[in-house]
């Protein structure tokens, strides 16, 4: 793990040393928007040559979408600057729970002794058959970090729009349908995971930021009305994610197997 950074009222905080919890309790505290840092080359390249010390020849790397961060750049400089050893640096063109699991199901592989070559092609593989669906509460937090256009940041909080987004393959985050209530949204993104996946199957994913029963209430409608989900898995999303969500966001992922 990389640990990113939130600025908190000017004071910097590794990921890693926060509670969620408490986090968004300061988010609502705090004077101005915290905002998001990623970490140096040199932190990036102090970590490979630990794992280099330790004896290992490669090293798989998958980083949050280029297009939302910018720490494949650092991770690919810090990549340069080591050698004798193999560095594969992955622009995953996703983030949080999709990009953690995809690293979960790479780990298993190693376990097993696959090539990496093989490796390789099974985490593109994961990578092309994800999918995800946001839903956010206000748009305030994803303009003020730079992840979505002022203008529609703007007319959504004027006229309270809850929209919908979509994380698509190309790593980028566009609103795909808009509706002037939360329960409208919130059905909405419903209907179409289950439009979407009906009769394929496919391991279901869930995020939240606050709101964890609701998402566990979610689960269990979305489990009892698709019987193609032959997995599913609830995760809190990380303060740097939620730095750009806001509170009372969520979202649905699922990959097709």
């Amino acid at each position: 793990m990389i640990d990113f950074v939130v600025v908190i009222d000017g004071v910097p905080h590794k990921i890693s040393t926060l509670d969620s919890k408490e986090f968004y309790k300061d988010m609502d505290d705090c004077s101005a928007l915290p905002t998001t840092a990623i970490a140096s080359v040199q932190d990036v390249l102090d970590i490979f040559n630990d794992f280099k010390r330790f004896g290992y020849t490669d090293i798989i790397v998958m980083t949050v979408s280029s297009k939302l961060s910018g720490s494949l750049n650092n991770i690919t400089c810090a990549a340069q600057d080591v050698e004798d050893m193999n560095i594969h640096v992955i622009d995953s063109l996703t983030t949080a729970f999709i990009l953690g699991d995809v690293v979960i199901e790479a780990s298993k592989l190693i376990d097993e002794g696959q090539d990496i070559d093989k490796i390789l092609t099974e985490i593109q593989r994961m990578y092309d058959n994800d999918n995800i669906l946001i839903y956010v509460d206000t748009l305030k937090n994803l303009v003020k970090g730079g992840r979505m256009s002022g203008a529609i940041g703007m007319v959504g909080e004027v006229f309270k729009i809850k929209p919908i987004l979509e994380l698509g393959h190309d790593g980028t985050v566009k609103p795909i349908a808009k509706n002037r209530t939360a329960k409208k949204s919130i059905k909405a993104i419903k209907e179409m995971y289950l439009q979407a996946t009906e009769g394929k199957e496919h391991k279901l994913y869930l995020f939240y930021t606050d709101n964890k029963e609701e998402i566990l209430k979610l689960e269990e409608e979305l489990l009892s009305n698709n019987s193609s989900a032959v997995d599913s898995s609830i995760t809190g999303l990380s303060p740097v994610v939620s730095t750009h969500t806001g509170a009372g966001a969520f979202g649905i992922g699922w990959r097709f197997k």
